[in-house]
């Protein structure tokens, strides 16, 4: 059946897609340059399936690719002290992964879900007469005994709660052939391209910074972000991947709190 396996030679990594009578091949030269493929959006499912000496230095991922299933939202996480990693494989097998600064399991978990709910709630209004079910969102918790990984299901954690820190929406423009950008809501308060342009990071981060009560570091993140229907002409008039709005959504949290972090240094 169809899928995507991964050897490691060396430092290096092939990926062969089997989708078709003929073999895909493509050779990759970092671990981060085959990851952003495997994030890559899909026509169809393909599961990813890792060679027996292939990432042996993150049997965690290997066994998540392992419970990959077609037609579902799978969220995998691991709590670490420093960082936690996420890893999430959507309805056709891209895999896309994070190392969020939260080890805070329903933090971590919460605004995740919430974003993901808001995703799959727009596509079933979108798509009310299709028969069918869509994509559900599932959560494991990669675990460790005795050397070996596994997943271990996780039921929802309430994504309706209440949580500290400042929830934001994003909008995302584009004109023409240029590159995709956000409007961003935060509360009331909106913030455009139009208003702003290239300054608009840096006005919602000093935005937030002015609404801070302390020092304290609250957490930013975006709950819902939107993408223009017209994102990718090949995929015109279809369902956008979820990996695509996890990239977007990881994008644009990174980048405000790299300039929160800027706010903060500056006391």
């Amino acid at each position: 059946h169809p899928l995507r396996y991964v050897i490691e030679m060396g430092r290096r990594y092939f990926l062969l897609e089997f989708n078709g009578t003929e073999p895909g091949f493509i050779a990759l030269e970092s671990r981060e340059a085959l990851m952003e493929c495997l994030a890559q959006p899909r026509d169809v499912y393909l599961p990813v399936i890792f060679d027996r000496h292939a990432l042996l230095d993150e049997p965690a991922l290997r066994v998540a690719c392992q419970a990959s299933e077609p037609d579902s939202i799978q969220v995998f996480y691991v709590l670490r002290s420093e960082r936690a990693q996420i890893w999430v494989i959507d309805e056709r097998g891209s895999l896309f992964g994070w190392q969020p600064q939260a080890t805070n399991r329903r933090y971590l978990l919460t605004s995740l879900l919430r974003f993901l709910e808001n995703l799959t709630e727009r596509r079933t209004l979108r798509n009310s007469d299709l028969p069918g079910a869509l994509a559900d969102v599932r959560c494991y918790e990669m675990v460790v005994n005795d050397g070996l990984w596994r997943s271990e299901y996780r039921p929802q954690v309430d994504s309706g709660a209440a949580l500290p820190g400042f929830e934001l929406q994003a909008v995302g423009v584009q004109e023409g052939g240029s590159r995709v950008r956000f409007d961003l809501y935060c509360g009331e308060q909106e913030f455009t391209v139009l208003q702003y342009g290239d300054q608009l990071i840096p006005a919602v981060a000093h935005y937030i910074h002015s609404l801070r009560q302390s020092r304290e570091h609250y957490p930013v993140y975006l709950t819902d972000v939107h993408l223009p229907h017209d994102l990718d002409p090949r995929v015109y008039q279809q369902d956008i991947q979820t990996s695509q709005y996890l990239y977007y959504r990881t994008l644009l949290e990174d980048a405000l709190s790299q300039e929160l972090e800027a706010f903060s240094s500056k006391g």
